[in-house]
């Protein structure tokens, strides 16, 4: 939503995420993917520890593991 851009909240909400799989041991990796124009989304993953692991014709993919 456009009124809601730039204000952190993608960034809140991923770390929220991060922080809940943390408590499953079971998790080992967090995966994400967002399209090449994106931009945004790519400095917030990347921001929040998630390294890029591969593409697609459509996305590029990126990955955190918890358990490094």
């Amino acid at each position: 939503v456009e009124s809601s851009r730039g204000r952190g909240v993608t960034t809140a909400a991923v770390g929220l995420i991060l922080e809940v799989a943390a408590g499953h041991p079971e998790v080992r990796r967090v995966c994400g993917r967002t399209t090449p124009a994106n931009v945004a989304s790519q400095r917030v993953m990347l921001g929040a520890g998630f390294h890029p692991s591969g593409r697609d014709p459509e996305f590029l993919h990126y990955e955190i593991d918890l358990r490094a």
